[in-house]
């Protein structure tokens, strides 16, 4: 066989590959040497069987181990819900405490006013004192001028200015006393109004206090008798205590066996994903190999070889090239894209001498490409190159 080439314009359309869903390929291609009739080949259905066999055994047993640990989770939680219960009771006591003391501090605050208020009534009663007492300073002053019987005049003219100053003062005074008095007054009615609504308030407080009692007597019976229970409970608690130790510490064993056990289902997934990878690719290449053309007149052995290749984003690469070296040959193949409909192939022959076995009939390809996660999800096409030196 001289150097030879086959060239397949538009080999694949592209629009093939998008029903793969995945911008990578796999570009496998199947040889094979015939010297004679190649068999036929067919897909083991027993190792399809034992593998679903396995699968099924660790499920079951991962699914019993599970329920087991959930069982007795539930037992802890059931001891929580019972702190619970008594924190609500503690915080309802707080909340009738804080009540009380609202009711209180309203009561000083009214008091207070009230304090002020009289406070500011002395005050204007010790200024009309002070009036009066100068007023008799001024007569005194008066009686001693008549006496000394000098400047009466002018004596008089200046008492009788202070005396129209002092009976301003005086008006003044009477004025702000009767103001005062207003303000008593209506201080007074204020007074009587918050007093009947305190009163009022207090009798219905008062109420509320008596049913308030009888409910604390209820309830004081009630947590005599919930005490009694919780001796009770505290005396079941401290067995229970030591069964829940015992519990927590064989929860501990199982967690443990539980992650040795994940360790264990992880390792055996994996070594199940090979041999389903492997019994995938088996039954893949058998698909292949059903598009050989077999000639019955034949007769001999036959040699195959495949070889695998992974593109990524097929979408925007140019050119992709690979070597192989198989049945005394080089074979140099060549993909090419021309990034609108079509993907195109080049497959050249180059003699390499430093092989021996180079006799055969004639040579299969099976130029194949298919998706990365699904075996089943391939286009494939097929070749012949027949030997030079036969014909």
């Amino acid at each position: 066989m001289k150097d030879n080439f086959i060239e397949l314009n538009k080999f694949i359309k592209t629009e093939k590959l998008s029903t793969f869903e995945n911008s990578r390929i796999i570009i496998g291609v199947y040889l094979c040497k015939y010297k004679s009739l190649f068999p036929k080949t067919r897909v083991n259905k027993n190792i399809v069987s034992k593998e679903k066999n396995i699968k099924k055994g660790t499920e079951d047993t991962i699914q019993n181990r599970i329920e087991e640990n959930n069982s007795k989770e539930e037992i802890v939680s059931k001891k929580k819900e019972i702190e619970n219960i008594w924190l609500k009771q503690e915080l309802e006591g707080i909340e009738v405490q804080i009540r009380e003391i609202e009711h209180m501090l309203n009561l000083t605050l009214m008091k207070k006013m009230v304090n002020d208020l009289r406070h500011e009534r002395e005050e204007v009663e010790y200024q009309s004192r002070e009036m009066d007492i100068r007023s008799l300073c001024l007569e005194q002053e008066k009686w001693k001028i008549k006496c000394q019987k000098t400047n009466i005049e002018m004596i008089e003219m200046a008492l009788k200015l202070e005396r129209k100053e002092i009976n301003i003062k005086k008006t003044n005074l009477e004025n702000k006393n009767k103001t005062l008095k207003q303000e008593e007054e209506a201080l007074n009615i204020q007074e009587s109004t918050i007093f009947n609504t305190i009163f009022n308030k207090v009798r219905s407080q008062k109420r509320k206090i008596n049913v308030m009692n009888i409910e604390n007597t209820n309830l004081k019976n009630e947590n005599m008798n919930l005490k009694n229970e919780n001796m009770n409970l505290k005396n079941g608690l401290k067995s229970r205590e030591v069964y829940v130790k015992k519990c927590e510490e064989q929860i501990l064993q199982l967690q443990n066996q539980n992650s040795k056990l994940k360790i264990e289902c992880e390792e055996q997934t994996l070594q199940l994903k090979n041999q389903i990878s492997e019994l995938k690719t088996e039954q893949y290449k058998n698909e292949i190999r059903k598009l050989f053309i077999q000639n019955n007149n034949e007769e001999g052995n036959n040699k195959d070889f495949y070889f695998e290749w992974d593109i990524d984003n097929y979408s925007k690469f140019n050119d992709f090239e690979s070597e192989i070296t198989a049945l005394a040959y080089k074979w140099k193949i060549k993909l090419s894209s021309d990034h609108s409909e079509y993907l195109s192939l080049k497959l050249t022959t180059v003699p390499n001498f430093s092989f021996e076995e180079n006799s055969f009939k004639y040579a299969n390809f099976v130029i194949s490409v298919r998706n990365t996660n699904d075996f089943s999800c391939f286009i494939a096409k097929e070749l012949i190159v027949r030997n030079a030196e036969d014909y």
